[in-house]
């Protein structure tokens, strides 16, 4: 943690924020090779020749650059990683709700009404805080970026037997063993 008067919060809330965008890069990556791939094949189509040697070289360098993105993005998640968090009672729907507050400064800017709806008692799982508040990031982060002005997200926690569910209007369902890491 660095102490350079940067300060060690300051320099969690950075982490915190690039670790999605890091996730989006790497899944990027992923979607890249799947074109990649699809483009050689489609290549196999081009008559012998100097076009398709130049293609083919083309394809290489991004195959190249795609790999080093990849690389740099796998070094980042693996320096930001929380291995071995303990695991703690966590109540979901407060973190839910500070996650949201975290995020309020955002919705407002892109004019987008975000709340929590359905519960107002303690959801508890046992799981690593900060990793669980990450993945509620993950969720909720990009549902709010996509959003076009002027929606409402609601964000709900419901207990399903031995798990907890978070679900949200435009993202998929996050499910949290109620007890071991999520």
């Amino acid at each position: 943690m660095p102490d350079d008067g940067f300060g060690a919060a300051r320099f969690l809330d950075l982490v915190r924020l690039a670790r999605p965008t890091a996730h989006e890069v790497r899944g990027a990556c992923s979607t890249m090779a799947i074109h990649l791939e699809l483009t050689r094949s489609a290549l196999g189509t081009v008559p012998d020749g100097a076009l398709r040697d130049q293609l083919a070289r083309h394809l290489d360098v991004l195959e190249r650059e795609r790999e080093r993105l990849l690389a740099a993005t796998q070094a980042f998640l693996a320096l930001v990683a929380t291995p071995g968090a303990p695991a703690e009672p966590v109540d979901v729907a407060a973190l839910v709700h500070e996650t949201i507050a975290a995020l309020r400064p955002l919705a407002i800017e892109r004019r987008v009404r975000l709340d929590l709806t359905g519960t107002s008692v303690p959801v508890e799982v046992t799981a690593p805080r900060e990793r669980l508040r990450q993945q509620l990031l993950d969720l909720l982060l990009p549902a709010l970026e996509r959003a076009a002005e002027g929606a409402e997200l609601s964000v709900r926690v419901a207990a399903r037997g031995d798990a907890v569910a978070v679900t949200m209007d435009a993202a998929p369902a996050l499910t949290i063993p109620r007890r071991g890491s999520s």
